[in-house]
Order: structure tokens, then C-alpha cells, then sequence
């Protein structure tokens, strides 16, 4: 049976371990909760920056030696950032996860910043950036919290902008390192193979510990859309369309509700909008439903891409199908499948170490606690078909706004 233990270091640093006495292999996570919801105008993008500069090298390991360590172990490190949090994490085999916990503790410690590597690394995020803004069904989406956050830093892209990317020197980088990474709250998280107290010996050997800044409160204020619908002609044959809101964030009372309801409209094959758009129209291959869920707030929306020819049909059906919901309700049938969609999904999940490891930080980082599959279960399946009825009303009641990118004349 898994084993999860969540152990509170003086200094601010969690240790949350998951045992899986059967698995062979494990992830191992360092999880800090900065992104780039919590930078400035001018900082936007930086912790993203930094992902990428952790991997270049520390005081004793070049950029090669780092993935050399690891890969001949067969294992591989890699990291992420979102707009509310930042993860280094190794996956490895048995027998490993002393060789990954050091290399991953060298770099988040003893990373040097090289002064060379910054001016290198920033033509290759600004190359990213660029394929970001070349790929219209994605850079729409950062238009989209862009207009649906505004004046908020929680509509700033998680890139940046190459301005600000050409701007981060070493000095930059460092502060900002030490200030809102090792000097503020993380945590460690693995789960699989690795056993609570090997992690607990491993952070008494490698870690370089000092007292963390308690008082790195972050806030970031939300406001409401005043503009409701902006066009961006864009190089592409396809015309791309988000119609969406602000709604409940990861911690309200309602959001296993509004998950229900992503996937009861457009979420997988049994949808209502694939059925409606894709199916029986067949005027659109991507038509789905999405919940971008941060602490406070979700952005809630629905996306497409089709000809641009097919976009106003496409946007009528998507409202006819938003009115039947509101006026007449959903069947008993098609709630229940919506409900055994969100929790197959979630224990089919589950099967990967990495992806309970990021549960288990997100939990953590949201509630303070551990919250189990059975206790979300439990919360799901007794969720009334009347109460749920009364909540899509509510929501699907507020206006949309719309952000197109359409084909340049």
C-alpha cells in the first residue's frame, strides 16, 4: 500500500514522499510556487528564464556533464514552468535516486549563471518564443488570458517578450534567484520507489540550507474584461476562436463542478460540441473545452479551428448548444458519464510517477494538505444533478469573450 508522508523543515522546505513499495521506478521534484504570475512588466518571463539557465552548469558540472550523469544511470532530468509554479524533476530506475537527488540539489544550489550561457540561452527562448508565435492554436491562448486578465500579471505570457529576454543579465538572474527560489518556500516531492527517510538522509547531505524569506507574500489582483472581442489577422489558412470566461479557481467549492462541465461540452468524443461541430457538421477537426485553473481564478473557454468560411456557423452552434444546456438542463445519462470521464481520467493518470508527483506538490501548494483520490472521488460522485444544474446556469449565464486569429488578407 503507497505511503505519503509530508515533513516540515524549520528553514520552509517541504519534504512530501509517496511510497510505492511495487513500483520500479520514481520522480523526484523540486516544486517551487513561482511563476510568472508573480513577476513585473519588466521581469515577465524570468522564471521561465531560469528553468532553462538551471540546466547550464554549476560550480563542479558543465550543461553536458549534468545530462551525462544522469542519462548513463537511465534516467533524465527535465523542468517546467506555469504561471504560478516552477519544477525541476528527475525520473529514474531503482538504484538511482541518490545520483539524481545530488545533481538535481547541485543545480538548484550551486548554479553559476555563466555570464555567456545567458547571452546563448536567450537566442534560444527567443527561438522558442518565435515558434510560439508562429503556432496560431497556441499563441492564442496567451491572447486570450491576456484580454481575459487585464491588468493583471496573471495575463503576462509565461515566455515573455524578447525585449525582457535580451534584457536579463547575470545580476538580474541571481537576485531574482535568491530572493523568490532558495530563499523562499519549496518543496521536494518524489514519488514511486524512493522511501521517505532516504530522501530525509539525502536532504541532510547535499542541501545547502539557509533561512528562507517567511515574508514573501505574493498577491496578484483580478480584474474583469471591459473589452469583449479582439481579431488578429495572423499567417495561417485556418481561422482559430476562443469564446470564454472568468470563472472559479482550483480552490472553490465548485470546481470539481466546472470540470464536469468542461467535459460534459466539449472534453473527448462523447461531448456535446464534438457531436454537434465535428460529427454531424464535420466543419471542425479541433473543437474542445478547456480549464486553465490557477488558486483564485480559472480561465474557462472553448476553442476551435476551422475554415474561416465555417466560423460563424461554428460559433452559432457552439451558442445553440450553450442555450439548450441553460434552458433545458442535462440528462441523468450524460451527468453521470461526465463524472466517471473526470474520475477515470484522474486514476488513469496515476499510472505515472511523475504525474502523482505533481499532484501531490499541486495539492500541497493549494491546500496545505494532501487530498486523496478516494476523498475526491467521494466529492465527485455525491455532487446532486439539481445543485450542479443550478451551477452550469450561473456560469454558462455570464457573456463570453472572443478572441480570434484570422487568416491576413
Amino acid at each position: 500500500m503507497n505511503e505519503i508522508t509530508i515533513e516540515q523543515l524549520n528553514n520552509c522546505v517541504t519534504i512530501i514522499t509517496e511510497e510505492l513499495p511495487e513500483a520500479k521506478s520514481f520522480t523526484l521534484g523540486f516544486w517551487f510556487p513561482q511563476g510568472s504570475r508573480w513577476e513585473n512588466e519588466n521581469e515577465n518571463g524570468i522564471s521561465h528564464f531560469i528553468e532553462h539557465m538551471i540546466f547550464k552548469g554549476t560550480n563542479t558540472r558543465t550543461a553536458k556533464k549534468i545530462s551525462d550523469e544522469i542519462e548513463k544511470t537511465g534516467g533524465y532530468l527535465n523542468a517546467f514552468t506555469t504561471k504560478e509554479e516552477t519544477c525541476f524533476y528527475g525520473k529514474g530506475i531503482n538504484g538511482t535516486e541518490e545520483k539524481h537527488f545530488e545533481v538535481l540539489s547541485d543545480m538548484i544550489f550551486n548554479s553559476t549563471f555563466p555570464e555567456k550561457e545567458i547571452k546563448r540561452e536567450a537566442e534560444v527562448v527567443i527561438d522558442e518564443l518565435n515558434d510560439i508565435e508562429d503556432t496560431p492554436d497556441e499563441i492564442i491562448f496567451d491572447d486570450f488570458e491576456e484580454l481575459l486578465f487585464p491588468n493583471s500579471k496573471l495575463g503576462f505570457p509565461i515566455i515573455g517578450n524578447e525585449k525582457n529576454i535580451r534584457s536579463f543579465s547575470r545580476e538580474i538572474i541571481t537576485d531574482y534567484y535568491k530572493k523568490n527560489y532558495i530563499s523562499s518556500e519549496f518543496y521536494v516531492v518524489s514519488s514511486g520507489s524512493v522511501k521517505h527517510k532516504k530522501i530525509m538522509e539525502f536532504v541532510a547531505k547535499y542541501f545547502s540550507l539557509t533561512n528562507c524569506n517567511q515574508n514573501n507574500q505574493k498577491s496578484s489582483e483580478i480584474e474583469r474584461s471591459v473589452i469583449s472581442h479582439l481579431e488578429i489577422p495572423h499567417a495561417s489558412t485556418q481561422a482559430y476562436k476562443i469564446l470564454g470566461m472568468q470563472t472559479v479557481g482550483a480552490v472553490h467549492k465548485d470546481y470539481r463542478k466546472l470540470r464536469i462541465l468542461s467535459i460534459l461540452l466539449g472534453e473527448g468524443s462523447s461531448s456535446r460540441l464534438f457531436n454537434s461541430i465535428r460529427e454531424k457538421r464535420g466543419i471542425a477537426y479541433q473543437i474542445n473545452t478547456f480549464v486553465n485553473s490557477y488558486q483564485d481564478v480559472s480561465a474557462f473557454g472553448v476553442f476551435l479551428s476551422t475554415n474561416a468560411k465555417n466560423m460563424e456557423l461554428a460559433k452559432k452552434l457552439i451558442e445553440q448548444e450553450r442555450v439548450k444546456v441553460i434552458e433545458k438542463g442535462i440528462s441523468k445519462e450524460e451527468f453521470i458519464r461526465a463524472k466517471n470521464i473526470f474520475i477515470g481520467s484522474t486514476i488513469l493518470s496515476l499510472e505515472e510517477t511523475s504525474n502523482r508527483m505533481t499532484r501531490l506538490a499541486k495539492s500541497y501548494q493549494r491546500y496545505k494538505k494532501i487530498l486523496s483520490v478516494n476523498s475526491m472521488i467521494e466529492e465527485v460522485n455525491s455532487i446532486d444533478k439539481l445543485e450542479f444544474e443550478k451551477f452550469v446556469k450561473q456560469t454558462l449565464n455570464n457573456n463570453f469573450i472572443e478572441v480570434s486569429r484570422i487568416p491576413e488578407k
